[in-house]
């Protein structure tokens, strides 16, 4: 039983969104909305916690800022959201999504 257990966690634990650009199961995005300012999203499938969701929004802002010449940024605004839907076997489906406004610094 407890071989079962394993096989299936692992099997889940792969089907969660990886930290990458956004496709299809979701991914980051980013957008300048100021002078050395960016919304940046990351959205989750349904294999992708909450808590995921937000360390790789603030993982791609630290990226994004250092892209762009900075050492680190400031957070100007934060929103998470989990979005519960049914899907056609009537099952729930939750997607979390993270949004961030930064400014990046020196």
């Amino acid at each position: 039983m407890s071989k079962y257990i394993l096989v299936f966690t692992i099997l889940i634990a792969g089907c969660a969104t990886s930290y990458q650009k956004e496709g299809l199961s979701g991914g980051y995005s980013d957008i300048e909305v100021g002078k050395n300012k960016f919304l940046v999203t990351f959205s989750g499938n349904g294999y992708t916690g909450r808590s995921r969701v937000q360390q790789f929004a603030f993982q791609r802002a630290k990226e994004l800022c250092v892209e762009k010449g900075f050492k680190s940024f400031e957070l100007v605004n934060r929103d998470d959201q989990t979005s519960h839907t049914p899907n056609s076997n009537g099952y729930i489906v939750s997607r979390s999504r993270a949004e961030i406004v930064i400014t990046c610094v020196n």
